[in-house]
């Protein structure tokens, strides 16, 4: 009886350790995806929707890498290869570059996964800004938390009329008979190399 109180007593513990084990495991996890909410400098544009900011140290002892990528979320630009691709850059260039901005992103581990970002006295929306002007098409916020709250949820709250209206004017994109949005863009791209004959 012993030896069985033994046997049971230690996969117990096992089981305990195994539960304590896998409890830090998916606490540090959570712990390392986290929305943010600092101010610098963007030092370039990479295309549409993606910008080059220089990082500082900030909120809650994180400091990233010296330049990180930056991309707006809730928007989707043309790549640059598409129609309206090379305007989306130069627009969003015109707007931030060498600009002091505010960013509110969703970060894991100091990578970006959304940002929305905010310029000027006014503090404008680039985001929607890209919108308005028909340089991005409206996709879901990854930063979901970020769109709950303050700036990021009065501007995202705007978003579908900002495309509506861009569209209807015809500007930007929707000066196109049948704008592609990027993801589609890419499927294409994808299957004509697959298709096209080795040499």
């Amino acid at each position: 009886m012993r030896l069985e109180s033994k046997k049971g007593g230690g996969n117990m513990k096992g089981f305990a350790i195994r539960s304590i084990s896998v409890g830090l495991l998916w606490a540090s996890t959570c712990m390392a995806s986290r929305t943010l909410s600092y101010k610098t400098t963007v030092l370039d544009v990479i295309d549409g929707n993606t910008i080059v900011i220089s990082n500082k140290v900030f909120q809650h002892g994180i400091e990233l890498k010296a330049e990180d990528n930056v991309v707006l979320d809730g928007v989707a630009s043309p790549k640059l290869e598409q129609t309206g691709g090379k305007e989306a850059k130069h627009f969003l260039e015109g707007l931030v570059k060498g600009k002091v901005v505010t960013i509110i992103e969703l970060t894991d581990q100091g990578r970006s996964y959304g940002a929305w970002v905010f310029v000027g006295p006014d503090e404008e929306c680039v985001n929607l800004r890209l919108v308005e002007e028909g340089h991005a098409w409206v996709v879901e916020p990854r930063a979901q938390f970020a769109v709950s709250m303050g700036k990021p949820k009065k501007a995202y709250a705007r978003l579908d009329k900002a495309r509506n209206q861009a569209e209807e004017q015809k500007k930007g994109i929707w000066a196109s008979e049948d704008p592609v949005p990027p993801w589609e863009w890419i499927k294409n791209e994808s299957r004509e190399k697959e298709t096209k004959p080795q040499k």
